[in-house]
């Protein structure tokens, strides 16, 4: 049976107050599900699709990813109690804040009868 894909979205909120959205999907692999693979949309930077890379996902707890790129674009978000998300965007040496936000799960469909 195929697992949930847990999808987010956020902005990095850069110091001149420009807010840059991106989208990000997780997924098991489906070779070895301890494992995530996702890919990232950031759709001012014209990318769509981008691989990720050291995916560390505990549903409900913490999401951390990196994109393969100059600098090494690091988002990290540790949920709170309340079920929001604390984000934080690193690049190089900037430290940026940033919103996540978890989306509704996608789980296998059922077939009707």
């Amino acid at each position: 049976m195929p697992s949930p894909i847990d999808r987010f979205q956020g902005h990095i909120l850069q110091t001149n107050g420009v807010r840059i959205a991106y989208a990000v999907i997780l997924v098991p692999d489906p070779r070895d599900t301890r494992l995530t693979l996702g890919v990232i949309d950031i759709p001012s930077q014209a990318l769509t699709g981008a691989s990720l890379s050291a995916i560390s996902f505990v549903r409900g707890e913490r999401v951390e990813f990196e994109l393969d790129a100059s600098g090494r674009p690091h988002w990290l978000g540790v949920f709170a109690p309340s079920g929001s998300i604390r984000c934080t965007y690193s690049q190089s040496a900037i430290e940026l804040p940033c919103t996540m936000e978890a989306l509704p799960v996608h789980g296998p469909s059922r077939a009707g009868p």
